[in-house]
């Protein structure tokens, strides 16, 4: 009765670490989306829900030029956590296509 107990409780332990390894496995090449979030003269950068750092909009720059300059400027560090990148408040379809192939190559 005794060994039957230990069976069960190594199968239970075992396939807990199992399927604990493979979660973590399966989350090493998970990537997220950047939003990028226009509002009261700064964009705000944020991965998923998390702020990541934000930028003040200067009245003599195009909000382009800021974008991709914060982009390349962080872009060591997004590329290995952003999959695509999404605006929120604003829209501009060449920019989106632009960075959205800068972070997936």
């Amino acid at each position: 009765l005794l060994s039957k107990g230990l069976f069960i409780i190594s199968i239970i332990l075992g396939g807990v670490f199992i399927f604990f390894i493979l979660y973590i496995y399966n989350s090493l090449d998970r990537k997220e989306t950047l939003h990028i979030i226009r509002s009261e003269g700064r964009l705000y950068f944020q991965l998923s829900d998390d702020p990541l750092f934000s930028v003040k909009i200067s009245s003599d720059q195009s909000l382009s030029d800021v974008i991709t300059e914060a982009i390349s400027n962080e872009m060591a560090t997004l590329k290995d956590m952003v999959d695509s990148v999404d605006f929120i408040n604003f829209k501009d379809d060449r920019l989106h296509r632009e960075l959205n192939r800068l972070v997936q190559n």
